[in-house]
């Protein structure tokens, strides 16, 4: 009964400063810390005090029930919330900017001149070279679209997995960092609901690479912008076309369509990177635990785990 009184208190006192559910925060934190630690001294944005002050929030179910209560006291006028989810906004943009500074970019290599006159729109070949590339897999590309966000993959050299449709897989450079909605190690398996969409899983704050290298397609889902007059939503423009191996007909015509370019990765160049195992220095998602919380769903097998 004591245990248990302990952990309720605990609950009472995150979520009190942070507005929040205790596994919510912890999970939040965990990220945050988890992503920072990757950093080199110069990129870091936190200060050790703060790091420190987060960790001790980790176990804050080992207080005594009077620390508890005094903490809240003292700590409960200083906005310790906004704080951390300044702290927190400030470390995912940071990752998101790591991602963007790495995406192909077709202007920085030459134009294959021998296929894009074989084939009529311009073409660049990925033949070994080093990459990351930010896609979306969907049908013909169209400028609206009556869904709030959409689903996108970073792949590179040694892991490029993509979503499998019948579709295209268009390319993208660039992308608004407040736009980002979640992003998740593989398939979050989110569906594309109303304006009142929400998402289960832990929303990682990752390097390019873990993104890219972890098992099966990362998920990265993006907002899209509404509309000034329509009910509609406007969808990213892409960069260019991804095509594995063999331009057809089907892409040379879209690529005419949209006006862009085609990068062309020849995945035989590639066989021997694909095989090499990656350490993404982070453990692998686990239902329930690593969940984000809307009530009590599972509250004693999350007690328990603490």
């Amino acid at each position: 009964m004591f245990k248990n009184t302990s952990r309720i208190i605990s609950e009472i006192v995150i979520d009190g400063l942070f507005g929040d559910t205790l596994y919510n925060v912890f999970l939040n934190i965990k990220e945050m810390i988890r992503f920072h630690e990757f950093l080199n001294d110069k990129e870091k944005i936190l200060r050790q005090e703060d790091i420190l002050f987060y960790q001790n929030i980790l176990s804050i179910d080992h207080w005594l029930n009077e620390e508890k209560i005094k903490k809240y006291a003292e700590l409960k006028g200083q906005d310790i919330g906004k704080k951390f989810y300044l702290d927190l906004r400030k470390t995912k943009d940071l990752s998101y900017q790591k991602i963007l500074e790495k995406l192909f970019d077709p202007k920085d290599k030459e134009k294959d001149l021998e296929k894009s006159s074989q084939y009529g729109v311009p073409v660049y070949t990925l033949e070994g070279e080093d990459f990351y590339i930010f896609l979306r897999c969907q049908n013909e590309h169209h400028s609206t679209s009556k869904v709030r966000r959409n689903c996108y993959t970073l792949i590179n050299n040694k892991h490029y997995e993509t979503f499998k449709n019948k579709g295209f897989i268009y390319g993208y450079k660039n992308f608004d960092l407040d736009h980002v909605l979640h992003i998740f190690e593989k398939d979050a398996y989110s569906s594309s609901g109303g304006d009142d969409y929400q998402e289960k899983n832990v929303n990682l704050i990752m390097m390019p690479y873990q993104i890219s290298d972890s098992p099966f397609y990362s998920e990265i889902q993006l907002v899209n912008q509404k509309e000034e007059n329509g009910d509609g939503y406007i969808r990213n423009m892409p960069d260019y076309l991804v095509v594995f191996d063999q331009i057809n007909d089907k892409e040379i015509t879209e690529a005419k369509r949209l006006g862009i370019p085609i990068v062309l990765i020849d995945t035989k160049y590639y066989i021997q990177e694909i095989q090499k195992p990656s350490k993404l220095g982070f453990s692998e998602y686990e239902s329930t635990y690593d969940d984000y919380t809307y009530g009590s769903d599972l509250e004693e097998v999350r007690r328990m785990r603490r």
